[in-house]
């Protein structure tokens, strides 16, 4: 939501930035993906090992593809990381993660990349 009302606050800014917003979106991925991976490595389990893979399969889906149509599913992967884990200090470090991430998304929704 707030990537969209940047874009329309800036708007001239859209074409300039939209190479950092794609970089900065596989940064908050990744970074999500390791802090993920950081809280969930002491009680390695079976739904451990499935948070992994889940993480893993949204990466993959990334890098195929840059296409917006499969945010959603990357979005999925988030939520289910984000219930699936448990610990309570994990919480909002992976909100305002998700967070940053909808912001470069929701920016580069304007600019259909």
């Amino acid at each position: 939501m707030f990537g969209l009302i940047l874009t329309y606050i800036a708007p001239e800014e859209l074409q300039a930035g939209k190479k950092y917003f794609l970089f900065l979106r596989g940064i908050f991925y990744v970074l999500f993906a390791i802090i993920t991976g950081y809280f969930i490595w002491p009680v390695m389990t079976l739904l451990g090992i499935l948070v992994q893979l889940i993480l893993l399969s949204g990466l993959v889906l990334r890098w195929k593809t840059s296409a917006l149509k499969y945010e959603p599913l990357i979005y999925v992967t988030f939520i289910a990381c984000f219930w699936l884990v448990g610990i309570e200090i994990y919480y909002p470090i992976a909100a305002t993660l998700i967070f940053l991430y909808g912001l470069t998304i929701g920016t580069l929704i304007k600019t259909k990349i």
